[in-house]
């Protein structure tokens, strides 16, 4: 029997199969990658919006989470975070705005609103970042109504001109009073870019017109005051400051119709705040001190009633009771700034008042000596809780000036320019304590930092011929 031989198996046929599976491996591993390269991006899910906590007014609590429960519905509209980050703003919940105006800006670009809000919000807590945020506000208003444009514009003419950005300053300030002749807040603009370069015609032709208008007339007047002192023309300077001592107090705030948007969504006592910013902006402290009493009396550990009472007492000249109260308003809010600073501006003030009479004695002297000592401290205790409050720092250390403790007052001051080095004030105080301490080089430094920011103020001038003697 013969045997026979088996086929051998057919490798040729196993090695198309795989060679095949391979091909459809790969077939399909290009048509993952070619999916992954053509489809639409992803896109990032929208934030939590904010909800404060701690609210204790339940009509706050219910405006707030209405808006909030709109987001959630609606969670990739820019309105919906707009609105919910203007009823924040409205109940004075800043920083939790400001994250829904930056979605919103994400979300719309060409809405001026969100990134104007967020300027304004900018210029409290970090100033620098404030002008590229109006510089978009106002790239995105051509389309706006009118009154929203000139707004925008004349808030970024304001914080360039804050920043001493001079040029382009002036350069929007000339356009808006262009549109509107006859606005005296341009024309204020353009006198203080004048005064800034020193350009004695531009000072006198635009803040003649600024004082000549009611919602201008006092702070132009003091600025034509303060530049004629400052070129030594000592009987114009007088005639100013005597004509200021007449004139009622200027407008807080500037026509906004932007600002409107956010006081309409007030309630509870953010709506009377506005009713007492109303009253102050009028110099009716007296009526505003009266609101604020009574919110003492419903509520005798409400902290921001305690220190708003005693500034509209101390404007009224009611000094032992306004520092009474703001005395309160710091004890009673350990932990935040704005109750020291103030108690401390109010000290501060009512010692340089008290220093400009002559003679003192001894009891008078002794009464600033305490009102310095205080404020000094006080104002250290805002610049703790904040340690960007350059005004906080800058009372600190005029405060220790004035005590005649020029090394003590370097610190805050320095700390103060560190926080804002555009402002004037920091940088000549700055120098002046340094000089006063026998440190000529640094002083220097800070005195001709100052020239720059403000060539003609006559502290820096006597500073810097002290520093040269």
């Amino acid at each position: 029997m013969s045997s026979q031989v088996q086929p051998a198996p057919p490798k040729r046929r196993w090695g198309r199969w795989i060679l095949l599976g391979a091909a459809v491996l790969l077939l399909a591993g290009g048509a993952a990658a070619a999916w992954q390269l053509l489809r639409p991006p992803s896109r990032p899910a929208p934030p939590d919006p904010p909800m404060p906590q701690g609210i204790q007014e339940l009509d706050v609590q219910a405006r707030i989470e209405a808006a909030r429960q709109n987001v959630l519905r609606q969670p990739r509209d820019a309105d919906a975070w707009g609105l919910l980050g203007m009823t924040l703003e409205a109940q004075v919940y800043e920083p939790e705005a400001d994250r829904c105006f930056a979605e919103a800006a994400r979300l719309d670009p060409s809405d001026p609103r969100w990134p104007y809000f967020r300027g304004l919000y900018a210029q409290k807590a970090d100033p620098p970042q404030a002008v590229p945020f109006f510089r978009q506000a106002l790239a995105a208003a051509g389309s706006s109504p009118p009154p929203v444009e000139s707004a925008v514009r004349l808030r970024l003419a304001e914080a360039l001109l804050e920043a001493r950005e001079l040029d382009e300053a002036d350069k929007l300030f000339r356009e808006e009073l262009q549109r509107h002749p006859k606005e005296a807040r341009p024309a204020y603009g353009l006198g203080l870019v004048g005064a800034a370069r020193d350009d004695k015609n531009a000072v006198q032709e635009y803040l003649t017109v600024a004082a000549a208008a009611p919602e201008t007339q006092k702070r132009a007047t003091a600025q034509l005051a303060a530049f004629a002192r400052a070129h030594h023309d000592d009987a114009a300077a007088a005639a100013y400051e005597k004509k200021w001592a007449t004139l009622s107090n200027d407008p807080l705030a500037w026509p906004d119709p932007l600002v409107e948007q956010i006081a309409g969504l007030q309630v509870g006592h953010s709506s009377r705040s506005t009713e007492i910013q109303e009253l102050e902006q009028q110099g009716r402290n007296k009526e505003a001190a009266d609101i604020y009493l009574k919110q003492i009396a419903e509520d005798p550990n409400n902290a921001a009633a305690c220190t708003g009472a005693g500034v509209n007492l101390f404007r009224l000249g009611e000094y032992d009771r306004a520092f009474n109260l703001l005395r309160e308003g710091a004890r009673r809010d350990p932990t935040g700034s704005d109750g020291h600073y103030r108690l401390a501006q109010a000290l501060y003030t009512r010692a340089d008042q008290q220093e400009h009479k002559s003679p003192l004695s001894d009891q008078e002297k002794k009464e600033v000596h305490d009102w310095l000592t205080e404020a000094a401290a006080e104002a250290e205790q805002a610049a703790a809780r904040k340690p960007d409050h350059a005004q906080a720092c800058l009372i600190c250390g005029l405060s220790l000036q004035h005590l005649g403790k020029p090394a003590e007052a370097v610190r805050p001051l320095r700390q103060g320019v560190a926080a804002r080095p555009g402002s004037f004030d920091l940088q000549q105080a700055l120098g002046e304590a340094l000089l006063d301490s026998g440190d000529k080089k640094e002083a220097e430094k800070y005195l001709e930092n100052a020239r720059k920011l403000d060539p003609n103020d006559k502290r820096l001038i006597d500073d810097l011929e002290r520093l040269h003697r």
